[in-house]
């Protein structure tokens, strides 16, 4: 073989190793086509279906700036048609400004008049501030006689304040009184007696500041809203009266039973001492009565 015929062997073999190394380029780097035919199809699907929510949305916005372009003229004219009224005030008004404006010329003709009338009324306010002067000093006087006379209202409104809480005293030692003598009455004078006295159950001493009110009645017993915690003890006497509308002393209440530290039972007696009967409506007692320690 001549070297001719080497060189073209050699060149043969080079061009079949790039033909065989293209080859194995272009396997390596195939593209699957029909994959990516779907993908530009679901691509281009996607993008018809968007145009289409587009355009949907493109109606429905037409629609809204119809409606909307429909108000604006609704306004639009119900704008004009308030514009034309307000122009038909206006004339109104300027027809009142121009009579106004004759008034006030006809008012300044009378104004030069006027000046002397107030000339002569400011020389009068003069003469009346010296008065006014003389009045002040006056009233500041009466003012002050009025204060000593406020002070001595409201001692005597103290001293009455007094006199009628001593009245409801007498008036609660008569009701006491009262009592003690239809007592002696019913037991035909008789005073109990030292066996009485001594068989007597012992009642624990109520704390000075007890107070309560009554919260339910039944018939002679009434219910309070004070018990144990307040000091009340199984026969434990109250006093029960009532400050509206005026002040009233209705009798005393007796525990009798203990239901709760804040709850207690107790017998009603009456002032004056008559069955329950026999008591008017404003003698029995009600719910928010006040029971109190009472002066014992």
């Amino acid at each position: 073989m001549t070297w001719i015929g080497k060189i073209l062997t050699v060149l043969v073999m080079l061009a079949a190793v790039v033909w065989m190394f293209l080859n194995v380029q272009t396997y390596a780097t195939r593209t699957n086509w029909k994959t990516e035919a779907d993908r530009y199809k679901t691509a281009y699907q996607a993008a018809i279906n968007a145009r289409e929510a587009d355009y949907r949305a493109g109606l429905t916005d037409r629609d809204e700036v119809r409606k909307e372009l429909d108000r604006y003229r609704k306004d639009l004219g119900d704008a004009l048609d308030a514009s034309r009224k307000k122009d038909d005030e206006i004339k109104q008004q300027l027809a009142t400004i121009n009579g106004l404006t004759e008034t006030n010329n006809k008012q300044a003709a009378n104004l030069s008049a006027t000046d002397a009338n107030l000339a002569a009324a400011l020389e009068q306010v003069s003469k009346l501030r010296g008065q006014n002067d003389q009045l002040e000093d006056k009233r500041v006087e009466l003012v002050r006689e009025r204060e000593k006379a406020n002070v001595e209202k409201q001692q005597a409104v103290n001293e009455r304040n007094a006199a009628l809480t001593r009245a409801d005293q007498l008036a609660k030692d008569k009701e006491d009184l009262l009592g003690q003598v239809y007592a002696l009455k019913a037991s035909g004078g008789k005073e109990p007696n030292a066996v009485q006295i001594a068989l007597a159950p012992r009642v624990a001493p109520l704390p000075e500041n007890v107070r309560g009110t009554v919260t339910k009645v039944d018939g002679d017993f009434v219910e309070l809203g004070i018990g144990l915690d307040a000091g009340l003890t199984p026969g434990a006497t109250l006093d029960l009266s009532r400050y509206t509308p005026e002040p009233k002393y209705l009798g005393t209440v007796t525990v009798t039973s203990i239901i709760e530290p804040k709850r207690a039972v107790a017998m009603f007696t009456p002032a004056s001492r008559r069955p329950m009967s026999q008591l008017r409506a404003d003698e029995r007692p009600r719910a928010n009565d006040v029971v109190n320690k009472g002066a014992r």
